[in-house]
């Protein structure tokens, strides 16, 4: 389901901007279509700023495909990643964090080294993945199964004491359901929602005033004069106060957010 279907217009203006009167520069009202163009733009500044996507997605690294990649359809396509030689720690396991989170399912992970005519294909019981974007790969678990590929090239690689780039190659799903974001990612949609609020309430808070450079009105009848002074700077907006609330309150969620995807570390006092 589109996440445009959950960040509708009225879910914006009910939850985020109850009651404000948006207008134009000409003193009409903001149309939805204008709020529907902005949640677009936010979800892609979203997805590419914490290298997430707001929707399953079936991603593919690295350019050889695996056997049955046809039986599955691959939305988003990137460079596989690099090995390294130092990326198994006392002969433990692989780690290495993939472009596109949060992991939902691996299908596939290989390894195609030089020499090697095609990907060495690993059992899915070999692959640990994070719900972040991490995945780790204890070679060795399933101790009956062998990847005759490997044989020799793999120690050669290690002595050379360098990287290979684009050796490892995953098929996997990445992204939020609806469900988690109407459940225990919620403040990920509560952002989304803010953000957006964010991107109307400036062009909302620009009067014809402010198009046409007007910073006061006189008034004079009679003999009596008036004076009135019209918003007309950048930081006396006419919904500045709420703008500088969300602001806030985005960049304490934004902390909480990269600490969640960093994961847990242990240290040795």
């Amino acid at each position: 389901m589109p996440l445009e279907t959950l960040l509708t217009p009225a879910y914006i203006r009910d939850r985020y901007l109850p009651g404000l009167p948006l207008l134009d520069s000409q003193g009409r009202p903001l149309p939805d279509e204008t709020i529907t163009q902005r949640v677009k733009a936010v979800v892609r500044t979203f997805e590419r700023k914490y290298g997430i996507r707001l929707e399953p997605k079936t991603i593919k690294l690295g350019t050889y495909p695996f056997d049955d990649e046809d039986a599955f359809t691959v939305d988003e396509r990137f460079p596989g990643v690099d090995w390294h030689s130092d990326q198994n720690k006392d002969h433990r396991h692989f780690i290495m964090r993939l472009p596109v989170g949060p992991i939902v399912e691996i299908h596939r992970v290989g390894l195609w080294m030089p020499g090697m005519p095609r990907p060495a294909v690993f059992p899915s019981d070999w692959v640990y993945p994070e719900r972040s974007a991490t995945v780790r790969i204890y070679v060795g678990k399933t101790l009956t199964y062998a990847i005759p590929q490997l044989s020799g090239i793999m120690m050669n690689l290690i002595g050379l004491n360098r990287p290979i780039p684009g050796g490892w190659h995953f098929l996997y799903r990445a992204g939020y359901t609806e469900e988690d974001l109407q459940g225990q990612d919620y403040d990920l949609l509560d952002a989304l929602g803010k953000a957006t609020a964010l991107e109307v309430l400036t062009p909302g808070s620009l009067d014809k005033h402010f198009a046409d450079g007007v910073t006061a009105r006189n008034v004079s009848v009679d003999g009596l004069s008036q004076s009135l002074s019209l918003t007309n700077t950048p930081n006396s907006l006419k919904y500045q106060a709420l703008i500088a609330r969300y602001s806030e309150e985005l960049a304490t969620w934004e902390k909480t957010f990269w600490a969640r995807k960093s994961g847990v570390r242990f240290g040795v006092v």
